[in-house]
């Protein structure tokens, strides 16, 4: 079988590390709740957009998490579709995976074969690559300009 969900044992030293990465998380998630990315310079410039000038895969996800955490769907699908919809599953999975390990000492694992991950990869790439054609019909992979506090427009804060 291909596919294989496993549940994996844990030392003290894999539960303690598990219980470190879970409290980042919820800090992180917590500074991210908190701090409007667009008006409160929580937001990081990704480095793709400023030094090469394109759109990374993953610009907008900051904004895109603060609006689902305010109960804004619609619009963390224009800041990022990829965080809204693949990238809730990933991070529900991270997040119950580390609870498990420090709640009950298993990790969970989710075997695949190989072309599941090389498929992730060309899909990764091939949406870097579509938000930054300069075409109209693909501005909906963009996300938006906004102004930060009376200055001039900046688009790629993540």
């Amino acid at each position: 079988m291909p596919w294989k969900f496993l549940r994996v044992p844990q030392q003290r030293s894999g539960r303690l590390t598990a219980a470190l990465l879970l409290t980042l998380s919820v800090l992180a998630l917590l500074a991210v709740a908190t701090k409007d990315p667009r008006t409160r310079g929580m937001g990081v410039l990704c480095p793709s957009r400023r030094f090469l000038g394109i759109y990374c895969p993953g610009c907008g996800s900051t904004r895109a998490m603060y609006d689902l955490m305010h109960g804004l769907p619609s619009s963390a699908v224009r800041n990022n579709p990829l965080m809204v919809f693949p990238g809730l599953l990933v991070l529900g999975w991270f997040l119950a995976s580390l609870i498990s390990t420090v709640a009950f000492g298993w990790a969970f694992r989710l075997r695949t074969p190989n072309w599941v991950g090389y498929t992730i990869a060309a899909l990764l790439v091939a949406y870097g690559v579509l938000r930054n054609v300069p075409a109209d019909s693909l501005e909906f992979l963009r996300p938006p300009a906004y102004a930060e506090q009376g200055t001039e427009q900046r688009s790629a804060l993540n």
